[in-house]
């Protein structure tokens, strides 16, 4: 039996379809990762969740709390962003693609509840016209799930709002008036809008669904992309960028959570037109977008414009191609300064097949000054075409038998 004050509380959730749980140690802190560590990890293997997501420790009352150590998908309890926040029995708590839930002891010791987490595309089988297929996560607004746009039979991502934002009616009203500007947006490189309404009291955004998933997903299960890919993928987010600035649009929050691939490869930029509303959510700053990713600018809650974007652009790049940020720290605090004080790390540093073109190109994208990076993303797309884009290694054998066909002719 356990006694009536005992604390303890356990963490929860499903593993490759198999019930598993944790029971929080009696001393220090417990830190959630996808790599082992010094001290108490816990290691758990999913898409989203970073080498040192979050840790989880005491309270000076004797709870426990949570905190995000600058994860790039971040930290959500029970559906809200949290970059730190007490945790209470029964929380549900999200990390990447993996939900957790945090419970107490029953009369024998276990945890008081199921384990299996909440699987909303399972108990939602049909929204309007909608035929819910699956859950594919969550997103900045809430579920992300594949369905099927029924009058049409085309499959779609279903982008469904959080109850605290479908609570918000100015939040509403600011997101459907986005939703219908972003759905005239048509561009081969640019996720499409196709449809933004309301059923039952359910706010919803139908989107064109992209087979490939994210470049972040991408990242996780294969590691950093070959530099001809990225260049590949850069070229075509310049020409998205281009579209955006020829209508005056600043996306504010490009990542590689953000850059998703279709069914044959092509590389899209979602939420063009939306990030504004989606990511401005009710953080307290206001300051918009993912501090891993953030122009300088930005960083300090000033004018943003078209250049940012490219800075962003810039910070993609570097994690494509290191499987890294170009900054990090303790704290969302300390990654932004980062991005105002310290001079980036070069790509070729961490990796050293990165061609010197493409590695000086990203440190352009990255120039503390907006002035010092490409004037537009036109000029960036030049800068791309004229890429010679072999690994170091190539371009050394390619150099080394170019001397060995003259020393022959002259001989």
């Amino acid at each position: 039996m356990v006694d009536a004050k005992d604390p303890r509380r356990f963490l929860v959730w499903t593993e490759s379809g198999a019930p598993r749980e944790l029971a929080m140690p009696d001393r220090g802190s417990l830190t959630i990762g996808s790599s082992p560590g010094d001290g108490q990890v816990l290691r758990l293997d999913a898409p989203g969740i970073d080498d040192a997501h979050c840790v989880l420790g005491r309270t000076k009352t004797g709870g426990w709390a949570i905190k995000d150590l600058g994860s790039l998908t971040g930290t959500r309890v029970n559906d809200e962003p949290t970059s730190g926040s007490r945790l209470r029995r029964g929380d549900r708590i999200l990390l990447g693609d993996l939900e957790l839930a945090f419970v107490g002891a029953g009369p024998d010791g276990r945890p008081e509840r199921p384990v299996a987490p909440p699987e909303p595309a399972k108990s939602i089988r049909r929204l309007g016209g909608f035929r819910i297929e699956e859950r594919l996560g969550r997103g900045g607004m809430g579920e992300v799930l594949a369905a099927v746009q029924e009058s049409l039979d085309r499959k779609v991502a279903l982008k469904l709002l959080s109850k605290k934002l479908s609570a918000d009616e100015d939040f509403v009203r600011r997101f459907q008036a986005e939703a219908r500007a972003a759905a005239a947006l048509n561009h081969p490189n640019v996720v499409h809008v196709y449809d933004v309404g309301v059923v039952e009291g359910q706010h919803y955004l139908a989107m064109e669904f992209m087979a490939g998933g994210t470049l972040e997903g991408r990242l996780g299960e294969r590691g950093p992309i070959p530099a001809t890919e990225v260049v590949a993928i850069l070229s075509q987010m310049a020409q998205a960028l281009i579209y955006a600035e020829e209508r005056g649009i600043v996306h504010r929050d490009i990542k590689p959570e953000n850059l998703m691939l279709d069914g044959t490869g092509t590389v899209k930029l979602a939420d063009l037109g939306l990030a504004t509303t989606i990511e401005a959510e009710h953080r307290e700053d206001r300051i918009l977008g993912t501090p891993h990713f953030m122009a300088p600018e930005q960083a300090r809650g000033g004018v943003v414009d078209h250049r940012s974007d490219l800075y962003a652009l810039g910070a993609t790049a570097f994690r494509l191609l290191t499987g890294q940020t170009v900054f990090s720290g303790e704290t969302t605090r300390d990654i932004l300064r980062a991005h105002f004080t310290e001079a980036p790390r070069s790509p070729a540093s961490l990796r050293p097949d990165v061609p010197p073109a493409l590695d000086a190109l990203v440190l352009r994208l990255l120039e503390k000054e907006p002035a010092q990076r490409f004037r537009c993303a036109a000029d960036a797309a030049h800068a791309l075409d004229r890429l010679d884009a072999r690994p170091v290694a190539s371009v050394r054998r390619s150099s080394r038998r170019r001397k060995r066909n003259a020393n022959a002719r002259r001989s």
